[in-house]
């Protein structure tokens, strides 16, 4: 029985290699819709198929067949049996950009038949490598009429993905107890697995018995067959699986999405999110995330796979770097300073300060400039200027009023250091020589000046004159001094 096996499976072997090497063209249905086109391969076998020229991005596309139900035999009315369901094909796909006038060939799996058949494989390969390979089912698991009629056969495990990239099919349906088990689906969007209800019809591959017979995997797309249902000494066989499924869709000419470019903006300025369309109609994403601080080069990713890639670059703008500057920090009341903005290109004051223009300011304050620069970026500085109040001088003096020839002392107060007019220095006596008035400057600490006066009045010299009544007299005779 072992020898029987592997004869069988080298016989299989060499008549799939003779197939490889004596594949005639496909004769695929073609669909096209503006830039895309799509080959479907519905006929089981292998055949070749010459890339087209102008063709670019080949999306390729397998779908595994579908494994058979399981048989059933001898089962009763009052004790039928049931078996497991196939096992659905796996899906398998890849996106290559293979040179026009390459040949590829084409597998497309047949359906597995009852009651031990697995599903095909499907595959496009070329002369040295398999670009996808989808797997068909395995088929459910039979009981025969030696078995209990209380066995429940497993289902037949889902196809895989041997090239490429995709999903296994679905596991096919062990036994119940009521019914067969039903056939497992064709993964991403392949037919559904055959039903297992008792006597259940057949599906869109009809099954290869009547009654209790299990039904088929459905379509082109791989699902697998349900169990067998049997309730006398006659074999119900399982459905057949569906047949696999092959598809190519590729680029007649490749479209490069549009978009109008984007108005650089400032540093933290918000940015508006960027069309997931094209104004040529391509759909897609934006990659990285908007960035509003840095300029940043963003790809758009297209949809479609019949559209390239494209690259949209946003100028994100430094703020300037605004410094206020003034004339003085400080001012004493009553006296100009000129603020001015460095760092941009124009520049606003708050307080109707005019730039670089002097101005006499009334308080203690603090002054905003607002500087744009070039690209109409804009950012701020501050500057404080301190008004010192003007010192209170008083000007005292040792006398208001003086005689010619007799000293006075004049002095300040309210200030740090004073000056006199008239040469006088303060708080040091001198002879004032006529009435005048004399002009104190007072300098607090701040250099802060005010001034104060002081009158001094100089009153003139009596002149005197001594008479007698006689310039000479004898002794012990009178005489009268009167002034």
């Amino acid at each position: 029985m072992k020898k029987q096996i592997i004869f069988c499976l080298c016989l299989l072997d060499f008549l799939t290699f003779a197939m490889r090497i004596n594949a005639q063209p496909c004769t695929p249905s073609i669909f096209v819709n503006g830039s895309v086109t799509t080959v479907n391969f519905n006929s089981t076998g292998i055949c070749t198929w010459t890339v087209p020229v102008g063709s670019t991005n080949l999306f390729m596309e397998t779908w595994g067949a579908g494994g058979s139900g399981g048989g059933a035999q001898g089962g009763t009315a009052s004790c039928p049996k049931k078996s497991g369901g196939g096992g659905g094909g796996a899906y398998a796909r890849s996106t290559l950009n293979i040179a026009p006038g390459s040949v590829l060939n084409i597998m497309v799996g047949a359906g597995g038949t009852p009651v031990t058949g697995s599903g095909g494989a499907s595959e496009i390969y070329g002369s040295s490598i398999s670009y996808v390979r989808a797997t068909g089912g395995m088929p459910g698991g039979s009981v025969t009429a030696s078995q209990s009629c209380f066995l429940l056969p497993s289902g037949g495990g889902g196809g895989i993905v041997q090239a490429g990239t995709g999903f296994p099919g679905g596991a096919g349906q062990a036994a119940q107890s009521a019914a067969s088990g039903n056939g497992g689906g064709c993964a991403n969007s392949g037919s559904a697995g055959g039903s297992g209800a008792s006597g259940g019809n057949p599906g869109s591959v009809v099954a290869p018995s009547t009654g209790g017979g299990g039904s088929g995997g459905g379509g082109y797309y791989g699902g697998g067959g349900s169990g067998g249902y049997s309730t006398s000494s006659a074999s119900n066989y399982g459905g057949y699986g569906g047949d696999g499924h092959v598809r190519i869709t590729y680029c007649n000419s490749i479209t490069t999405p549009i978009f109008n470019s984007v108005s650089p903006i400032c540093v933290g300025q918000t940015l508006a999110p960027l069309p997931t369309v094209s104004t040529n109609g391509i759909s897609g994403n934006w990659s990285p995330a908007l960035n509003n601080f840095a300029t940043t080069t963003y790809t758009f990713n297209p949809s479609t796979q019949c559209a390239s890639s494209t690259t949209l670059t946003i100028t994100v703008n430094a703020l300037p770097t605004i410094t206020a500057t003034s004339s003085a920090s400080a001012v004493c009341s009553g006296t100009s300073v000129t603020l001015a903005g460095v760092g941009a290109s124009t520049y606003a004051w708050s307080g109707g300060v005019l730039n670089a223009t002097s101005f006499i300011p009334t308080s203690t304050a603090t002054y905003t400039v607002t500087g744009t620069d070039a690209n109409g970026c804009i950012n701020t500085a501050t500057n404080t200027i301190t008004v010192n109040a003007l010192p209170t001088v008083t000007a005292t003096s040792s006398a208001s009023g003086v005689c010619s020839g007799t000293s006075v002392t004049l002095a300040g107060v309210g200030a740090s250091t004073y000056a006199w007019s008239g040469g006088v220095l303060n708080a040091t006596s001198f002879i004032p020589t006529s009435t005048a008035t004399y002009t104190v400057t007072g300098t607090d600490a701040n250099g802060c000046i005010n001034t104060a006066t002081k009158t001094i009045t100089v009153n003139v010299l009596p002149t005197v004159t001594a008479t007698s009544s006689a310039s000479a007299v004898c002794s012990g005779t009178s005489v009268t001094l009167a002034g």
